[in-house]
């Protein structure tokens, strides 16, 4: 955390703050501290806080409560500053393995029901769908981290029982949970968090598009009844439509803050991704 009287490029595990002001300073600064008439900042009128421990502590601990204190939410968004290579707990890995059951299953269960799909398909679909899905969710998560907030994906309970409830009845929709960031941003932060999980989309798109001119000719791919230029096609089609769909400045999604924070690059993220759907579509129906 930062010492008010450090450099903000400063973070310091144990910090003393003060009971009259709130404010905390580093063992170097706590002493400097004063308030008026001139009193001296006594160690004995401070809190020690070891964000560290209190860290460690609730990162072991964490939970989905919706009434996460604002201390808590600090001391575990410096754990994410201390560690941010850290997939936080299992409960994040869990979440996302989570997130793609539920969306392979919504575009997976009625055509297997049905007979009009097979096993295969629904294996090359799923392979499709995780890395567009998770890598959008990591590009919030990590540019979230970038700019020092906490940042982690989460199942909503909500959107994960109607995302279930959808593909039992053929419904094409799936949103089973969210990436949260925790800490005051501003607009612009908010705007470029948001960005980055369309524009990631964006880039697998592009690779798909240049394997496909890599490889031009593909047989076709025993039990899938597709070839390697369908399954690239597919993937473009897909990355695609997750792009502009989060882009649509509605709601929670992606494109209601990338527009309040700049019309032109909200036009541009929609803009970059409409030949790629268009192409993939026109393949494929």
């Amino acid at each position: 955390m930062k010492c008010n009287s450090c450099s903000n490029k400063i973070d310091h595990d144990i910090l003393y703050s003060c009971n009259q002001c709130d404010n905390s300073f580093c063992e170097i600064h706590f002493n400097t501290h004063t308030h008026q008439p001139n009193s001296a900042f006594n160690i004995s009128n401070t809190s020690k806080i070891d964000f560290r421990s209190v860290a460690n502590s609730i990162f072991n601990n964490y939970t989905n409560n919706p009434n996460i204190t604002k201390n808590r939410n600090k001391y575990y968004e410096t754990y994410l500053r201390q560690n941010p290579k850290v997939l936080t707990t299992g409960k994040e890995t869990l979440d996302l393995l989570l997130g793609i059951t539920l969306i392979a299953w919504v575009f997976g269960f009625q055509p297997l029901l049905l007979g009009t799909q097979q096993w295969p398909y629904i294996l090359v679909l799923t392979l499709i769908i995780s890395p567009a899905f998770i890598l959008h969710e990591l590009a919030h998560k990590y540019a979230a981290i970038a700019y020092g907030r906490y940042a982690r994906f989460a199942l909503d309970k909500q959107m994960a029982q109607f995302t279930f409830l959808a593909g039992l009845i053929g419904l094409p929709i799936a949103g089973p949970g969210a990436t949260m960031i925790l800490g005051k941003s501003s607009v612009k932060e908010t705007g470029i968090f948001s960005i980055v999980g369309p524009l990631t989309n964006f880039g697998l798109s592009l690779l798909s598009f240049i394997l496909l001119i890599i490889f031009p000719n593909s047989n076709i791919i025993p039990g899938v009844g597709q070839s390697l230029n369908w399954i690239f096609i597919l993937s473009i089609f897909i990355n695609s439509v997750l792009a502009i769909f989060n882009l649509l400045p509605f709601g929670p999604l992606d494109g209601k803050k990338v527009l309040t924070w700049n019309k032109f690059v909200w036009i541009s993220g929609i803009f970059i991704n409409i030949p790629f759907l268009l192409f993939s579509y026109t393949v494929l129906f």
